[in-house]
């Protein structure tokens, strides 16, 4: 498989499921890989032109990618990418495997969770929204109530 930049790897992480297990499944190896070279005759060769400590830099920095550009999004921006993913996984499954194997049918359960996974965050949005569209309403009536009491 060929090396994939942090973005790459960052963007595997934020679309969750098996993408994400082999991108972390990625980095952990890369680590793994630092550690057994530097336990090594070749690692102590490959640190001394830094070789191992870019490799750490490399999955450090993917992690770094993915937990920037999670913290940036709302609830319904990350639910989405997810439900976006698994709706691919679902095509991809049945296109290769049939609508009804094994394959798409784990898809599809996925595709299920991520579906209400994204309700949820849009219901709760809505309502956030709402609680402060109630909350705004009511300070306009106490504010008109209060105009109105004046020129009596």
């Amino acid at each position: 498989a060929a090396a994939q930049s942090a973005e790459e790897l960052a963007q595997k992480l934020l679309e969750g499921g098996a993408a994400a297990v082999t991108a972390q499944g990625q980095i952990n190896g890369v680590r793994d890989m630092a550690d057994r070279a530097d336990d090594s005759f070749m690692g102590w060769a490959l640190n001394l032109v830094g070789i191992t400590d870019r490799m750490r830099g490399q999955a450090d920095a993917a992690e770094e990618t993915y937990r920037a550009q999670r913290d940036g999004m709302t609830a319904v921006e990350f639910a989405q990418i997810r439900a976006t993913a698994a709706q691919a996984a679902y095509d991809t499954a049945v296109r290769k495997h049939g609508v009804n194997s094994f394959e798409a049918k784990n898809a599809q359960l996925e595709l299920a969770g991520a579906t209400d996974v994204l309700e949820q965050a849009q219901h709760d949005a809505a309502t956030a929204v709402q609680s402060v569209n109630d909350k705004l309403i009511q300070q306009t009536n106490l504010m008109l109530a209060s105009i109105g009491a004046g020129l009596s």
